[in-house]
């Protein structure tokens, strides 16, 4: 029987709404300002936002920043993190076979070679089994308790060499009781998703309370998503602190199975503090215990930023850009091995400007609400000019992949829906004017164009030519 105050609550909590969206593998995030482009003094002609402008749309939407900021963070300094870079490249690989010979054409045929079929299928399925379930798993509903815990063994498998190696992971299955308007049990597969979600979302609550100087959070997005992660932590351990079950989660993405780890941890951290030693002790030697295993491993993670980097050889853009991004990926590693959950301490010390320091703001999009899509949205960069543009080449190739994946041709994904260019709501090439509905519906026919006539690309266009293996068309 659910508490009939709870559900009250549940009816009266504000409708969850879409703020941000980080995109895994491109590096960059968008922004939901729910404004006018004018409220900021922005016109078609005028794309140059002031000091004090900035200023209005980073307090206005801090939470959403920063929130979508600690995803970016947790790809590149995350075992869990990395292990998908490397599912992807693979992924990639498999896409490259299968182009249209013809350097000016952006087709893709399909997978349809047995073996690489068959190695899709195992990068699809370890990305499934370590992600879990998404958000669509509430239906569109509430997250009100945790009933139960049980594990399910799911095979996952990683490129090595040639091949593929192979093993079994637990997976957590929890039993819930949710809320749609009347009672439902469902259950979840709890992975990265919702680890990345919980910690995400309790971080950038605590980091607002602490710029505007409230005494408790604003937890307008109670019972969903975004806080699964605690009511579970609370499930399993009741008088857990906030601070010691984000250390633990944090913890947990150094490890491929990083849902049993985290349930491993706090069930660890609860008979210890039932023993009467207290939770932050417990989290040090979890910390001490983690930073010895990262620092065993440097060198093989190393070589294998190295290795990603080489895969690029010979394509200026996307070398530069995965050049960038091994070389913040191995600083934040040896950031992880002085301290695994740098994150959270500096957040619950009130220092979390200091995260800046470490590593700056990926790319990101301010996305607005006029009805003219033509430069409505605002694309911003803390980066420098050359790197900037080498990560949306490769936020453009990214794409190009993703739009073709499970073994899809070009002709049928593009019979099967639209695929808007990422930037086709803040481009004014004269590429957008003339060739929007190309732009719109299948962005990687652009490419054929200026192929076909100039050989001037623009960001989407070059990701194709390089994907293709090329810099320039012969």
């Amino acid at each position: 029987m659910i508490d009939q105050n709870i559900i009250q609550q549940i009816e009266k909590l504000k409708k969850q709404f879409e703020w941000g969206t980080y995109f895994l593998g491109e590096y960059y995030f968008t922004i939901v300002t729910n404004q006018k482009k004018a409220e900021y003094d922005l016109t078609d002609e005028n794309w140059n936002l002031t000091s004090e402008k900035q200023i209005q749309l980073q307090q206005r939407n801090f939470a959403a920043l920063f929130h979508e900021y600690i995803h970016y963070l947790h790809e590149l300094s995350t075992v869990i993190g990395n292990a998908n870079i490397a599912l992807d490249l693979s992924s990639k690989s498999i896409f490259t076979h299968n182009f249209n010979p013809d350097l000016k054409s952006a087709e893709s045929f399909g997978v349809t070679d047995k073996k690489q079929r068959e190695n899709l299928v195992k990068i699809i399925a370890t990305q499934g089994a370590i992600s879990g379930s998404g958000a669509d798993v509430l239906n569109g509903g509430k997250f009100v308790e945790p009933i139960n815990i049980r594990y399910d063994k799911q095979e996952v498998s990683f490129p090595h060499g040639h091949d593929f190696t192979s093993i079994e992971i637990n997976v957590p299955i929890i039993e819930f009781k949710g809320f749609n308007g009347s009672v439902f049990i469902g259950k979840l597969s709890f992975g990265k998703f919702f680890i990345y979600e919980g910690i995400a979302y309790e971080l950038d609550r605590e980091a607002e309370r602490n710029v505007k100087g409230w005494d408790k959070i604003d937890d307008n997005q109670k019972a969903t998503e975004y806080t699964v992660l605690r009511q579970l932590a609370i499930f399993i351990f009741p008088e857990v602190e906030k601070r010691t079950f984000l250390s633990l989660a944090v913890l947990s993405l150094q490890y491929i199975d990083c849902g049993r780890t985290f349930i491993t941890f706090l069930k660890k951290v609860k008979k210890e503090y039932e023993s009467g030693l207290n939770q932050t002790t417990s989290v040090n030697l979890l910390k001490e215990e983690a930073g010895k295993m990262l620092f065993q491993k440097r060198v093989d993670f190393l070589d294998a930023q190295e290795e990603y980097k080489n895969i690029f050889k010979g394509r200026k853009q996307l070398t530069r850009a995965f050049s960038f991004l091994s070389e913040k990926t191995k600083f934040l590693y040896d950031e992880r091995i002085k301290n695994p959950t740098f994150e959270v301490d500096l957040v619950f010390e009130n220092r979390h400007r200091d995260l800046l320091d470490i590593i700056q703001i990926c790319d990101f999009m301010y996305i607005f609400s006029d009805e003219d899509e033509f430069m409505r949205d605002f694309l911003g960069t803390t980066l420098d000019e050359d790197t900037s543009q080498a990560l949306k080449a490769l936020l453009s190739y990214d794409h190009y992949h993703k739009k073709h994946q499970r073994f899809l041709g070009t002709s049928q994904v593009e019979a099967k829906d639209e695929h808007k260019c990422p930037f086709y709501h803040c481009c004014n090439l004269s590429l957008r004017k003339s060739h929007s509905e190309i732009c719109q519906k299948k962005p990687w026919r652009i490419f054929e164009i200026s192929a076909n006539k100039d050989n001037q690309f623009c960001w989407y266009g070059q990701g194709v030519l390089e994907f293709k293996g090329l810099n320039e068309m012969p």
